[in-house]
């Protein structure tokens, strides 16, 4: 899979795809455990640390910052979804999966409800989610995952039927194998 950081000061590539104007302000005072300068992007710092193989600081730093996202700014904001897919990116890189997909699949289902199906994000966040859905080998963590994604990817009219009708067929294999059927 292609590296979702295309460069060091943005990601994920929802928000790379963005213009920088619509990128989350970070202006506001970081939790105790982000970089020192309340000005600083912390971006780069922890796709630093994930890119070095140092994936639970990243995590951990990321998930700060969606914590102050969440608290200042709400669980349905940009800058809370833009962490939601940082989070995400960062568990993909890790090799985490499951944690990735539902990452992606919540961030998916956030922008769909504040943004039209076919903008730029929502298509990134579906992207993701069924990218990383497809990496998930624990049939029973896939066939859990698999009903949000077909949901997601449901409500984008731009969704190949055939792709569609291969996630389908996945998703009704991995429930007979998870129930053991």
């Amino acid at each position: 899979a292609e590296d979702r950081f295309p460069a060091a000061d943005r990601f994920p590539a929802a928000a790379a795809a963005a213009s920088p104007a619509a990128l989350p302000s970070l202006v506001t005072p970081p939790p105790p455990a982000a970089p020192a300068a309340a000005e600083e992007d912390p971006r780069p710092h922890i796709h630093a640390l994930a890119t070095a193989g140092r994936h639970p600081e990243a995590a951990t730093l990321a998930q700060a910052w969606e914590a102050h996202a969440l608290q200042a700014c709400g669980n349905d904001s940009p800058e809370a979804t833009h962490w939601r897919e940082i989070r995400a990116d960062l568990a993909r890189m890790a090799g985490d999966f499951p944690l990735a997909t539902r990452l992606w699949i919540s961030a998916g289902r956030t922008r769909l409800a504040q943004q039209p199906p076919d903008a730029t994000e929502v298509l990134a966040a579906a992207a993701g989610a069924l990218y990383c859905w497809t990496q998930v080998h624990d049939h029973r963590a896939a066939a859990e995952a698999g009903p949000e994604l077909v949901g997601l990817l449901d409500a984008l009219p731009t969704m190949d039927r055939d792709l569609m009708a291969r996630v389908r067929h996945r998703l009704e294999s991995l429930e007979r194998i998870s129930s053991g059927g």
